[in-house]
């Protein structure tokens, strides 16, 4: 047909790659990183792709804001379960658990005061 497939890959991939950056941008601002968290992010990307359907890209896609939004419903409703890897982990707090009242925690504060 004339078309340059070498070009057409080149260009797909520099588009995939752009997005790539974009998003490992946004996970840098919400996330930490370390060495070993491969695995965790790893079996969110799993379970996005079996909720959505394996081969379909925009399954994949809604896989993932369903999960996105079980975990937000989910920590909302249970905050024992909020990841702690976020913004309070640089505080030295525990998550949501640790902005709650102290009567609410049932114990000491950080500050061992009751």
């Amino acid at each position: 047909m004339g078309i340059d497939h070498h070009r057409i890959y080149a260009i797909a991939m520099g588009i995939a790659m752009v997005v790539v950056t974009i998003a490992a941008l946004y996970l840098g601002i919400r996330a930490n990183f370390d060495p070993t968290i491969g695995p965790a992010r790893l079996i969110y990307a799993f379970e996005a792709v079996i909720i959505g359907g394996l081969g379909s890209l925009w399954g994949t896609l809604a896989g993932g804001i369903i999960i996105g939004l079980a975990q937000t419903v989910g920590a909302h409703i249970e905050s024992g379960m909020a990841d702690t890897r976020g913004p309070h982990r640089l505080s030295g707090r525990g998550g949501a658990a640790a902005t709650r009242p102290v009567s609410a925690r049932g114990g000491l504060n950080d500050d061992g005061e009751g």
